[in-house]
């Protein structure tokens, strides 16, 4: 038999399988605009100022800087530390060092700490470029500043 021809068939939008007229169905457009307009009016006033923020400190040097003068004040603290501590130990000891001896071993330091502070700050500024691709790409959400 023929659904076409029989007419049990009706193909079009507002009829069943059966020709019965489909029952009315309010519409749910309102309301899913409305939700809409609610999530993206949420979105700008809670997480649009912090993804502004976020934007800020990736795109700016601030944050860099400062980062980079720490490891540079940390490189400097650590050798001023350890020549105090040698010094110590050489009075401790009893011993002296003649003016070529304290000579050399100044120049030494010297070139050893600018090592480390050229280290420290490659580092820093690594560390701070690695920060900032993560902030732009998202890859921190989740986790605290």
């Amino acid at each position: 038999m023929n659904l076409l021809k029989s007419g049990l068939w009706n193909h079009s939008r507002d009829r069943t399988f059966w020709g019965d007229k489909k029952p009315e169905t309010p519409s749910l457009a309102p309301q899913q605009a409305q939700i809409i307009r609610e999530q993206w009016d949420d979105y700008t006033t809670r997480f649009r100022p912090k993804e502004k923020e976020l934007m800020g400190l990736a795109m700016g040097n601030a944050d860099n800087q400062l980062s980079e003068q720490r490891a540079i004040g940390a490189a400097n603290t650590g050798f001023g530390v350890a020549g105090g501590t040698l010094s110590r130990m050489r009075s401790r000891l009893g011993q002296t060092m003649t003016g070529d001896e304290t000579t050399d071993e100044n120049r030494q330091n010297s070139s050893l700490r600018q090592a480390a502070v050229v280290t420290a700050q490659n580092r820093a500024r690594l560390q701070a470029r690695d920060r900032d691709n993560a902030i732009l790409t998202g890859a921190n959400l989740g986790q605290g500043l």
